[in-house]
């Protein structure tokens, strides 16, 4: 997303840049344990914002979160997840 003149807009990515984006935007945690770790992860998560230069979107898999189960966290900006984005 940039910011033009008082608006936002979403800008396509493409290449090295998007490939840059995608790294930061996925991440693969393996020594978290527990639902009160994961709670206060994402508690801590909500308080950041996410950079309007960026990809609008979070995601964390928590590996071996417990016996053979793997955990899928996911933020997502208001801009992409409200209303009807969330019928898709």
């Amino acid at each position: 997303m940039v910011k033009v003149l008082d608006g936002y807009f979403f800008k396509e990515l493409q290449g090295e840049e998007l490939k840059k984006q995608l790294d930061q935007a996925v991440t693969v945690i393996s020594d978290m344990k527990g639902l009160d770790e994961v709670s206060a992860f994402m508690n801590e998560q909500q308080n950041i914002c996410m950079p309007e230069d960026g990809l609008q979107w979070r995601v964390w898999i928590v590996e071996n979160f417990r016996d053979n189960e793997s955990l899928l966290i996911c933020k997502v900006h208001h801009v992409i997840g409200d209303g009807m984005a969330l019928a898709i």
